[in-house]
This record gives structure tokens, sequence and C-alpha cells, in this order.
């Protein structure tokens, strides 16, 4: 872009407004997802509640409210638990990131040159995740470069420190201007320029990257209306929040109410006054003679007139009455908050966070829970993917120029959703040989998700198990019924029995004849195994038709 279009777009600033609804919707997942200990720190979004909260009160009502209203907000912890489940897109089972070179030091120097990178997606950028949706990814260069590379990096760049952009459709940015510490960077598909706080030009650099080296932080938009926008963990529950937060606040105002005893006596004669030097010898003179009528801890006393004739009504009946709590009140306001609560989680998250045991869902229920969570935690690691491989595709660009091909990064979709417990249910429910099979590879991969040793292991006892996928009871029974041989029923039956004969006489089965192909492996370890076989009664029948 001409100097003379970015001095104007300075002036003018055409997406002001759309950079403004960015930063108010910032400002509302902060005020739910950061711990901030007073109003101050609260900012706008809790002003914008406080108001909407005042013009549903009268004003006596809004006053206490506003007195109950407490920091950090109560909503904290929903919300720090549904960022805790979604975290789980960051370490998938199948990730893939592959980068291609055409000159091996290149390829040896990414090796290493990118490690710096390492942490940034799961610290910096998951940060910018659950708080600073509408970030921007900005391509930095050093004012003086070491070595034979330019060091080309990367950071975050908060969308309140920007004073416009562009974004194009596929979230490059057209141009984006920004505040720094050392003036207004303006960067398009050319040129790096700074100015001063009076717009006059200081820097101009071409860059020759082809492109603006800016783009949004996060790929899917909140709607159609604006590439600026982003959708957040939490941007499709933000009004149910403020409802949230509207009854967590009402309810210690309904438990002053009601959870406390209101009592009810006649009014006395007596009155609090001085005691004097001939009252109680244990009394001080000076101190407050009490009635007597004042409560220990919360509650409300009230003071009825007695009656004066035995004609006139009497309210009471007695001379001291206690109202009852209203307990059914108080069970619908936790009902109420509960309710708010998991339909804000489900809505994050794809499910409610129930177990997946539980007997009042069928399979099919919580099959599909499954997979609305899998749909969830697969978007989060699409965008992530996306986002780290245009940043690690411009640096890469920019430090080794036509000896880097390109790249390619899969999030993954193993997710390890389920727990163990789930998948011995499943496993023990389920009848087909086919969902079995997965359930115990998921299980042998979410056993030893840290151990690759001990992971390997676990899929090789699953192949060289004749019927791994079946229990010992089931596989009796077929033998009994001659469905099965009776070597591959010894050879089940007896199976860890001979694996610690094989590795006392051969090699742990993750070492043995380790340079082979794996199927070879596999083939002359069920070999060996079946040489321990020892028949003892006569081969078994083919089964009738």
């Amino acid at each position: 872009m001409q100097l003379s279009e970015i001095k104007n777009l300075l002036e003018t600033k055409p997406n002001q407004w759309a950079v403004q609804q960015a930063r108010v919707q910032q400002s509302k997942i902060r005020f739910h997802t950061d711990i901030m200990l007073n109003r101050a720190e609260a900012g706008t979004a809790y002003f914008e509640f406080i108001g909407w909260v005042g013009r549903l009160l009268k004003q006596d009502k809004f006053n206490r409210f506003n007195e109950l209203m407490q920091f950090p907000n109560p909503n904290n912890e929903l919300v720090d638990s549904i960022h805790s489940e979604l975290s789980k897109a960051l370490n998938s089972e199948d990730r893939v990131e592959t980068y291609l070179f055409q000159d091996d030091n290149a390829k040896a120097d990414w090796g290493k040159y990118k490690s710096r990178f390492n942490k940034f997606w799961k610290t910096r950028a998951w940060e910018a995740y659950k708080r600073s949706i509408n970030s921007f990814i900005i391509i930095d260069m050093p004012d003086e470069q070491s070595g034979r590379y330019p060091d080309a990096t990367y950071f975050l760049l908060d969308i309140d420190n920007v004073i416009d952009v562009e974004v194009d459709s596929d979230n490059v940015c057209r141009y984006i201007i920004f505040e720094t510490e050392k003036g207004k960077a303006a960067y398009c598909n050319e040129y790096l320029r700074l100015f001063d706080e009076n717009n006059t030009l200081i820097t101009e650099v071409e860059h020759g990257f082809g492109e603006t080296p800016a783009r949004n932080f996060w790929t899917s938009t909140i709607n159609s209306r604006s590439n600026i926008n982003k959708r957040g963990a939490i941007s499709g529950g933000l009004s149910e929040l403020n409802w949230l937060l509207f009854e967590r606040v009402n309810k210690k105002y309904a438990d002053m109410a009601n959870a406390y005893p209101i009592i009810y006596e006649y009014e006395s004669d007596e009155e609090d006054s001085e005691i004097g030097a001939d009252d109680k010898p244990t009394s001080r003179e000076g101190d407050i003679k009490n009635s007597g009528s004042s409560l220990v801890g919360a509650g409300s006393h009230k003071e009825l007139p007695m009656p004066t004739t035995k004609d006139e009504h009497d309210p009471m009946g007695k001379p001291i009455h206690t109202e009852r709590v209203d307990v059914e009140g108080l069970d619908y306001n936790t009902r109420e908050q509960d309710r708010l609560e998991k339909n804000i989680f489900m809505s994050a998250v794809g499910f409610g966070g129930e177990s997946s045991n539980d007997s009042a869902k069928n399979e099919k229920q919580i099959q599909s829970g499954f997979e609305s969570r899998e749909s969830t935690l697969l978007y989060i690691a699409t965008n992530f993917a996306e986002a780290e491989a245009w940043a690690n595709d411009m640096v890469c660009k920019i430090r080794y120029e036509d000896a880097y091909v390109g790249n390619f990064i899969y999030g993954g979709s193993k997710f390890f959703l389920r727990s163990e417990y789930d998948l011995g249910v499943q496993l023990k429910e389920t009848e087909s040989d086919v969902i079995r099979e997965s359930l115990n590879e998921q299980l042998v991969e979410l056993r030893f998700k840290k151990d690759d040793t001990q992971k390997m292991r676990g899929r090789i006892l699953i192949d060289i198990d004749p019927f791994a996928y079946r229990s010992n009871a089931e596989i009796i029974s077929l033998y009994e019924k001659g469905l099965v041989s009776e070597e591959d029923f010894l050879l089940k039956e007896k199976l860890f029995t001979f694996v610690k004969r094989f590795e006392r006489e051969y090699a742990p089965l993750t070492e043995f004849e380790a340079e082979k192909p794996y199927n070879s492996r596999i083939e002359n370890i069920i070999k060996i195994l079946k040489s321990y076989v020892t028949i003892t009664s006569k081969p078994v029948k083919d089964p009738q038709d």
C-alpha cells in the first residue's frame, strides 16, 4: 500500500467500529474468566452488567444487590472448569506436524530453531484463547541479525492495542495499524512502517514477504458480519453467564431472607437504659440494660403490639412466634443455578459433565455425548493448527527462503475423552468384535499415554492374543461347543505364563527382533508361543452346520 493510503487509514480508521466490537466482546469474556478483586479491575463489562441489573430491580433492591455482588466473580470457577475440559484439544494422540525442505542444513537448523516456539502454543496462545480471542499473530524481526539465518519470530497482539485493521477471508490482514512502545506501527503486504503520535513517518522498510506479516490468531468468526470478531469458548454463553451471576447474587439475597428464622413477639414495656449502681452486683455503671429480645446471629426480629382487650384481634395467639424457613424457595434457587451452570458447560464443551456410566442414559446417548465432545475439541485443535501452520510457515519463508518448501499441521482427533472405567464398562456391554478391538486399543493408549515402551508392549499383547477381544469365559464356552481349537484355547488361557517364559528365554516383547518389520516380529512371537502349547486331548471336531 502506498504511504498516502496508510496515512489516510491512520486518520479515518474505517474499521474502528468492528475493532471496538471485538474489544467489547473480550471485555465481557474477561469479566467471567479473569480473577478480579474489585470493581475497578472488572472494567466496562461489569458496569454494563450492573447497569442491566439496575434496570431490572427497584432502587432499594438494587442497592442490596450491589452490596451482595462481591469479587472475584463467582462464575470464574465454572469458566475455569470449561477451559480445563477444552485444554484436551492441545494433547491429541494423533497430532501430525511436517516441514519440507530442499536443503538438509536448513532442515537441521529448523529442528533446533523451532524449539523456541514449542511452549508458545500451549501457554501464551492458550491464554489468548481463554481471554483474548481477538488477538493477532504478528511476525517480528530483530533490529540486528545474528547467525547465518534471519531470526524471524512472532508474538500475539491484543485487540486493545489495535488502532485499525482489515482482515481478508483467509484471516490474513490486508493491513494492520497498532500501538507499540516506539510509535504507531503500520504493516501491509509491502511495507513495515512506523509513525509518531502525529502520524509523521519515522521509518519505512519494504519487507518482501509476499503478504502482510499479520493474521488473526483465531479462525472462526462470531458471525458473518466481521472477520475481526472471533468466537471463543464462552462467546455463545455470555448472556447466560450474566444471568447466572444475577441468579447467584439473588440466591445470596434469598438465603439472607429465608435461611434464618423470623421471630415475632409482643412489644415489651421494658426499655434499654443505662444500668444504675444499685442494679446487679456484676454490672458496671453506664452499661446498657437490654430487654433480652435481640437475636444471636443472623435472622430477623419483629415486635407486634399486644391486644389491650380480650375482644381485640390477636395477630399471634401466643407470646412468641417463629416463622418457618421457605425451604421450597431455597431449593428452587439452587436447582435453577445448577441448571444454568449445566447448560453453559454443555454449550461450551459439548456435554454436561456427567459420568458416562450414568444408568439413566442409554448407549446411544453416551456415544452422542462423546461425539459432541470430540467435535468441539476437533474444532479447537483445527483452529490452533491453522494459526501455528501460518506462523511457522512465515518464519520458515523468511529464514530459509527457497530452501523451504512448505508445512502441514494436523491438530489430531484422539483426545482421551474416556476414562479407563468408561472404556471397561463399554467393553463389557458391547457384543461387537470391531468395537471391542477399538476399545482395547483405546485402553492401551490411555493407560500408557506417557510411556511409549509400555504402550508398544500393550499393542503387541493384543496382537499375539488369538482372542484379544473376548473374555476367558466366552472362550471356554466356544471351546466346549467345538468352535475353538485346543491349541488356540490353551494359548489364550496361558498367554501370560507363556509370555513370561518367552521373555526369560529370548527378550522383552518390545525388544525382540526390533530391527525387523512389526508384522514379522508378531508372527515369530506367536510361532514360539505356540511351541509352548502341549496338546493333551484329541483335536476338536469341526462344528456341525
